[in-house]
């Protein structure tokens, strides 16, 4: 089961909009809305272009990242 967080960024950010972040590997929370590329050979999630920032994820999420994605 995908643990899920969230946060009124209101409170921290002064935006009137919600984040929610996943958990998707130990130690990573991952916000779905800045994912740009996900290479699931390589089990790794990109949040740019040029692919130089990038999360690990767990064999065991990924395919409920692959649905969250979608």
């Amino acid at each position: 089961m995908t643990k899920e967080l969230i946060l009124d960024s209101n409170v921290f950010f002064g935006i009137f909009e919600f984040v929610v972040l996943y958990l998707f590997c130990r130690g990573y929370l991952i916000n779905l809305a800045r994912v740009v590329a996900l290479d699931a050979t390589e089990k790794m999630v990109y949040f740019d272009e040029e692919q130089t920032i990038a999360c690990p994820v767990a064999a065991r999420r990924l395919k409920d990242l692959k649905r969250k994605l979608t």
